[in-house]
């Protein structure tokens, strides 16, 4: 984030620690971000220079009391900071529409970032490229790859074409038939392990809106029948559904009515069953 304010711009900070703080908030605390565009969305060059006492201690009152390298900064410091932290102080040197520039620009990025963060995750995930790291709920830490469009779809013919297994076959079968159906697939046999001691589970299949388990029989199902409680309870040590999208168990053989009544009185009423891809076309989204 600081890569393109090491200019001479940053000279203009009193205090560089105050600096580090107030760029973490930004990128960490959507109501900074907002404090901040609201104080700054307004400012020229004249404002910049001529700092006015009243709008200090207006800006001021806009932050808690902890904030206290804000209350060290003046207006024009934290313009300037603000709008070098988002766009890099080089646009400085245009002068005057420079810095009319960079607070527009500025202002942009701070509202695209905010609306970005707005999604609803059961604890806190950090990307890295296609890397993930996700601390749920009980606070241990999981991580992933997210894979792309070329290397899901060439899983999910070597599932169909070159599987061993007729567990595999049928995911693969599912995922194509879902696919062929208009909806992306974002996962397929993704394996997600903690990151201190190895596998935590994996998605069979992951679209927009579900997590799909998929099943052979339910003698397959009934050998990892607790594999279900990770998708859904947030007290788990190996939950890992951060986006707490619909559950849905796929079972490819029929089940009997006995069979069906004792997976729907073990599993959570928030999870669905399904017994063919007709059933599993009515649910998704």
């Amino acid at each position: 984030m600081f890569s393109g304010v090491a200019d001479g711009v940053i000279g203009e900070v009193t205090e560089y620690p105050q600096l580090i703080k107030l760029g973490y908030d930004v990128v960490a605390k959507s109501e900074v971000r907002q404090g901040l565009w609201n104080g700054i969305k307004n400012i020229t060059p004249e404002s910049v220079k001529n700092v006015s006492v009243d709008f200090y201690e207006q800006k001021k009152a806009n932050y808690t009391s902890d904030k206290s390298y804000l209350v060290n900064h003046t207006v024009g410091q934290d313009g300037v900071t603000v709008v070098s932290i988002v766009m890099g102080a080089g646009f400085f040197k245009k002068g005057t529409d420079g810095l009319k520039e960079g607070i527009e620009d500025t202002g942009k990025k701070l509202i695209k970032k905010e609306t970005d963060e707005v999604v609803d995750v059961l604890g806190k995930i950090v990307k890295n490229g296609n890397k993930i790291e996700y601390t749920n709920p009980a606070g241990k830490v999981l991580k992933w790859s997210e894979q792309n469009a070329k290397d899901i779809e060439n899983s999910i013919q070597s599932a169909l074409k070159r599987s061993t297994t007729d567990g595999k076959y049928i995911e693969g079968k599912v995922a194509d038939f879902i696919k062929n159906d208009g909806k992306s697939i974002d996962g397929f046999g993704l394996s997600i392990d903690r990151k201190i001691g190895g596998q935590a589970g994996d998605v069979d299949i992951l679209t927009k809106n579900e997590m799909i388990e998929v099943k052979k029989s339910f003698a397959a199902w009934s050998g990892k029948k607790d594999q279900i409680k990770k998708f859904v309870d947030t007290s788990m040590e190996d939950f890992l559904n951060p986006y707490n999208k619909k559950v849905i168990i796929y079972i490819d053989e029929p089940l009997t009515v006995t069979q069906k009544a004792a997976i729907l009185d073990y599993v959570p009423k928030n999870v669905s069953l399904v017994n063919s891809l007709d059933e599993l076309k009515k649910i998704l989204k």
